[in-house]
Protein backbone atom coordinates (compact mmCIF):
# COMPACT_ATOMS: atom_id res chain seq x y z
CA UNK A 1 0.00 0.00 0.00
CA UNK A 2 2.95 2.08 0.43
CA UNK A 3 3.61 1.71 -3.20
CA UNK A 4 0.48 2.43 -4.39
CA UNK A 5 0.23 5.57 -2.52
CA UNK A 6 3.71 6.97 -3.47
CA UNK A 7 2.61 5.75 -7.57
CA UNK A 8 -0.99 7.87 -6.43
CA UNK A 9 0.98 10.71 -5.33
CA UNK A 10 3.47 11.02 -8.29
CA UNK A 11 0.51 10.51 -10.42
CA UNK A 12 -1.29 13.70 -8.82
CA UNK A 13 2.04 15.51 -9.56
CA UNK A 14 2.14 14.47 -13.16
CA UNK A 15 -1.78 14.98 -14.01
CA UNK A 16 -3.60 17.39 -11.20
CA UNK A 17 -6.95 15.63 -12.65
CA UNK A 18 -6.15 12.21 -11.13
CA UNK A 19 -6.67 14.01 -7.40
CA UNK A 20 -9.54 11.12 -6.89
CA UNK A 21 -7.25 8.43 -6.80
CA UNK A 22 -6.63 9.20 -3.18
CA UNK A 23 -9.64 7.13 -2.92
CA UNK A 24 -9.05 3.90 -4.12
CA UNK A 25 -8.13 2.25 -0.44
CA UNK A 26 -12.28 2.31 -0.16
CA UNK A 27 -12.10 0.10 -2.73
CA UNK A 28 -10.60 -2.72 -0.33
CA UNK A 29 -13.84 -2.02 2.28
CA UNK A 30 -15.39 -5.30 3.31
CA UNK A 31 -13.17 -7.27 1.39
CA UNK A 32 -10.70 -7.19 4.40
CA UNK A 33 -11.42 -6.94 8.13
CA UNK A 34 -11.78 -2.91 8.88
CA UNK A 35 -8.75 -3.17 11.12
CA UNK A 36 -6.16 -4.88 8.27
CA UNK A 37 -8.29 -2.29 6.14
CA UNK A 38 -7.46 0.67 8.31
CA UNK A 39 -3.80 -0.29 8.83
CA UNK A 40 -3.88 -0.45 4.34
CA UNK A 41 -5.63 2.65 3.85
CA UNK A 42 -3.19 5.02 6.74
CA UNK A 43 -0.24 3.96 5.01
CA UNK A 44 -1.42 4.68 1.19
CA UNK A 45 -3.10 8.00 2.59
CA UNK A 46 0.68 9.05 4.34
CA UNK A 47 2.62 8.16 1.58
CA UNK A 48 0.64 9.73 -1.07
CA UNK A 49 0.53 12.88 1.53
CA UNK A 50 4.30 12.71 2.13
CA UNK A 51 4.82 12.67 -2.04
CA UNK A 52 3.10 15.46 -2.87
CA UNK A 53 3.55 17.90 -0.04
CA UNK A 54 6.68 19.20 -0.92
CA UNK A 55 5.22 20.71 -4.20
CA UNK A 56 2.02 22.20 -1.88
CA UNK A 57 4.46 24.16 0.13
CA UNK A 58 6.25 25.40 -3.01
CA UNK A 59 2.82 26.49 -4.91
CA UNK A 60 2.16 27.86 -1.68
CA UNK A 61 4.87 30.29 -0.32
CA UNK A 62 5.58 30.99 -4.45
CA UNK A 63 2.26 32.28 -5.65
CA UNK A 64 -0.05 32.14 -2.90
CA UNK A 65 -2.18 28.88 -4.34
CA UNK A 66 -3.22 25.95 -3.20
CA UNK A 67 -2.31 22.78 -5.09
CA UNK A 68 -4.19 21.20 -7.12
CA UNK A 69 -7.35 23.68 -7.05
CA UNK A 70 -5.41 26.78 -8.74
CA UNK A 71 -5.20 24.01 -11.72
CA UNK A 72 -9.40 24.25 -11.39
CA UNK A 73 -9.55 27.90 -11.04
CA UNK A 74 -7.20 28.51 -14.61
CA UNK A 75 -9.81 25.88 -16.51
CA UNK A 76 -12.72 27.83 -15.17
CA UNK A 77 -11.04 31.41 -16.43
CA UNK A 78 -10.65 30.11 -19.87
CA UNK A 79 -13.44 31.26 -22.43
CA UNK A 80 -12.68 29.20 -25.61
CA UNK A 81 -14.48 27.53 -28.76
CA UNK A 82 -13.91 23.82 -28.73
CA UNK A 83 -12.44 23.00 -31.91
CA UNK A 84 -12.80 19.41 -31.70
CA UNK A 85 -16.00 17.27 -31.44
CA UNK A 86 -16.45 13.32 -31.25
CA UNK A 87 -17.84 11.41 -33.93
CA UNK A 88 -20.54 8.61 -34.56
CA UNK A 89 -17.61 5.92 -33.96
CA UNK A 90 -16.41 7.84 -30.73
CA UNK A 91 -20.11 7.60 -29.18
CA UNK A 92 -19.68 3.91 -30.16
CA UNK A 93 -16.62 3.50 -28.43
CA UNK A 94 -17.74 5.44 -24.98
CA UNK A 95 -21.28 3.46 -25.60
CA UNK A 96 -18.91 -0.28 -25.23
CA UNK A 97 -16.70 1.43 -21.95
CA UNK A 98 -20.07 1.82 -20.72
CA UNK A 99 -21.33 -1.17 -20.94
CA UNK A 100 -18.20 -2.69 -19.74
CA UNK A 101 -18.46 -0.43 -16.58
CA UNK A 102 -21.77 -1.43 -15.96
CA UNK A 103 -21.34 -5.47 -16.62
CA UNK A 104 -17.72 -4.98 -14.53
CA UNK A 105 -20.06 -3.15 -11.85
CA UNK A 106 -22.41 -6.05 -11.59
CA UNK A 107 -19.41 -8.37 -10.69
CA UNK A 108 -17.65 -6.01 -8.64
CA UNK A 109 -18.76 -7.28 -5.27
CA UNK A 110 -17.16 -10.53 -5.43
CA UNK A 111 -13.76 -8.93 -7.07
CA UNK A 112 -11.35 -6.35 -5.16
CA UNK A 113 -9.28 -6.01 -8.79
CA UNK A 114 -12.96 -5.08 -10.43
CA UNK A 115 -13.37 -2.29 -7.36
CA UNK A 116 -9.88 -0.49 -8.10
CA UNK A 117 -11.10 -0.12 -11.81
CA UNK A 118 -14.23 1.41 -11.30
CA UNK A 119 -13.33 3.50 -8.68
CA UNK A 120 -10.50 4.55 -10.86
CA UNK A 121 -13.14 5.63 -13.27
CA UNK A 122 -15.54 7.06 -11.08
CA UNK A 123 -12.29 9.26 -9.91
CA UNK A 124 -11.87 10.44 -13.46
CA UNK A 125 -15.40 11.65 -14.03
CA UNK A 126 -15.75 14.66 -12.44
CA UNK A 127 -12.36 15.94 -14.83
CA UNK A 128 -13.91 14.52 -17.45
CA UNK A 129 -16.94 16.69 -17.41
CA UNK A 130 -14.82 19.65 -16.51
CA UNK A 131 -12.78 19.37 -19.77
CA UNK A 132 -16.04 18.40 -21.54
CA UNK A 133 -17.54 22.02 -20.00
CA UNK A 134 -14.79 24.03 -20.51
CA UNK A 135 -13.94 23.14 -23.85
CA UNK A 136 -10.17 21.40 -23.17
CA UNK A 137 -8.22 19.44 -25.27
CA UNK A 138 -8.80 15.87 -26.13
CA UNK A 139 -5.96 14.86 -24.90
CA UNK A 140 -7.24 15.76 -21.20
CA UNK A 141 -9.98 12.72 -21.76
CA UNK A 142 -6.34 10.25 -22.28
CA UNK A 143 -6.98 8.81 -18.88
CA UNK A 144 -10.50 7.79 -18.89
CA UNK A 145 -9.89 6.37 -22.33
CA UNK A 146 -7.50 4.25 -20.96
CA UNK A 147 -9.47 2.91 -18.26
CA UNK A 148 -11.97 2.46 -20.75
CA UNK A 149 -10.40 0.26 -22.75
CA UNK A 150 -9.10 -1.67 -20.23
CA UNK A 151 -12.95 -2.04 -18.44
CA UNK A 152 -13.46 -4.01 -21.85
CA UNK A 153 -10.57 -5.64 -21.97
CA UNK A 154 -11.79 -7.50 -18.41
CA UNK A 155 -15.06 -7.15 -19.30
CA UNK A 156 -14.58 -9.69 -22.70
CA UNK A 157 -12.15 -12.12 -20.58
CA UNK A 158 -15.36 -12.23 -17.56
CA UNK A 159 -18.06 -13.36 -20.12
CA UNK A 160 -15.77 -15.54 -22.28
CA UNK A 161 -13.97 -17.32 -19.11
CA UNK A 162 -16.28 -20.32 -19.01
CA UNK A 163 -16.94 -21.03 -22.63
CA UNK A 164 -13.22 -20.53 -23.63
CA UNK A 165 -11.95 -23.04 -21.09
CA UNK A 166 -13.89 -25.38 -22.16
CA UNK A 167 -12.08 -25.40 -25.55
CA UNK A 168 -9.36 -27.90 -26.03
CA UNK A 169 -7.21 -25.17 -26.99
CA UNK A 170 -7.98 -21.87 -24.89
CA UNK A 171 -4.91 -20.11 -26.01
CA UNK A 172 -5.63 -20.24 -29.72
CA UNK A 173 -8.67 -18.67 -29.11
CA UNK A 174 -7.52 -15.91 -26.55
CA UNK A 175 -4.85 -14.93 -28.93
CA UNK A 176 -6.88 -14.84 -31.79
CA UNK A 177 -9.58 -12.44 -29.82
CA UNK A 178 -7.00 -10.48 -28.75
CA UNK A 179 -5.36 -9.79 -32.01
CA UNK A 180 -8.91 -8.93 -33.81
CA UNK A 181 -9.92 -6.54 -30.81
CA UNK A 182 -6.30 -5.21 -30.84
CA UNK A 183 -7.05 -4.93 -35.27
CA UNK A 184 -10.57 -3.34 -33.96
CA UNK A 185 -9.25 -0.79 -32.51
CA UNK A 186 -5.71 0.14 -34.43
CA UNK A 187 -7.19 -0.27 -38.20
CA UNK A 188 -10.17 2.95 -38.10
CA UNK A 189 -7.40 5.32 -36.16
CA UNK A 190 -4.54 4.44 -38.72
CA UNK A 191 -6.72 5.19 -41.39
CA UNK A 192 -8.77 8.68 -40.36
CA UNK A 193 -7.16 11.64 -41.22
CA UNK A 194 -6.43 12.60 -37.46
CA UNK A 195 -3.79 9.65 -37.31
CA UNK A 196 -1.53 11.90 -39.12
CA UNK A 197 -1.04 13.54 -35.33
CA UNK A 198 0.86 11.03 -34.58
CA UNK A 199 3.29 12.00 -37.17
CA UNK A 200 3.51 15.78 -35.78
CA UNK A 201 0.95 17.01 -37.43
CA UNK A 202 -1.76 17.64 -35.24
CA UNK A 203 -3.90 19.15 -37.85
CA UNK A 204 -7.40 17.45 -36.53
CA UNK A 205 -7.14 15.47 -33.24
CA UNK A 206 -10.99 16.14 -33.03
CA UNK A 207 -11.52 13.41 -35.81
CA UNK A 208 -10.97 10.59 -33.86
Amino acid sequence: MIGAGVLAGLTLLIKESSALLVLLPLAWLGAITFPEWKRYAVRFWCAFALTVVWWFVIVLVARGDVFPFEGLEQVSARNLARVWSPNAAAWLLVAGWVGAWILLAVRAWRNVGIRVLLLAMVAFVPPVFIAWSNHLDVRQFAPIAMLGAIAVGVAVAELLRSPVARMPRPEIAVWGLAMVMVLAAVVPIARAPSARVLLGRDDGPGRW
